[in-house]
């Protein structure tokens, strides 16, 4: 198989369209990254928040997402 197919993809990559394709390939993972970069981000940023900015009552008052009406788990909840 080698014989018959070696090479053919590093010779795609020589073409406009190959190399359009690892661009593409390029950003998709830089995009990638960058979410598992914000992710951490965003859970820091919730903490603090929680911490400097949510009272206990607000705390107590809060419910679980499968408590909250319309969601799917409540439905199948009601459903059962």
């Amino acid at each position: 198989m080698q014989d018959k197919f070696g090479g053919k993809a590093e010779a795609e990559t020589d073409t406009w369209v190959g190399s359009m394709m690892q661009t593409s390939n390029a950003f998709g993972d830089l995009g990638e990254e960058m979410g598992r970069m914000n992710s951490g981000v965003l859970k820091t940023a919730v903490k603090f928040w929680d911490m400097n900015f949510v009272t206990e009552e607000e705390r107590k008052n809060l419910k679980k997402p499968s408590e909250q009406a319309g969601t799917r788990a409540a439905k199948e909840g009601k459903e059962k």
